[in-house]
């Protein structure tokens, strides 16, 4: 969500955290899915971090 928040709605890297937690815990598999298609599967949220996969345990 923080790479959505940042690219597509102009948020700054350091205000998106809590706005990401939040929409985490509120989006279903198949929501998270399309947002990793149409984010074009990113690799790294903002801040730098490795964002893990959906099949990463």
């Amino acid at each position: 969500w923080e790479v959505f928040l940042v690219q597509s709605l102009g948020f700054s890297p350091d205000e998106v955290h809590a706005q990401a937690e939040v929409l985490e815990h509120a989006s279903s598999p198949e929501l998270i899915n399309r947002l990793v298609d149409f984010l074009d599967d990113p690799t790294h949220c903002p801040h730098g971090e490795i964002i893990p996969t959906i099949h990463e345990s």
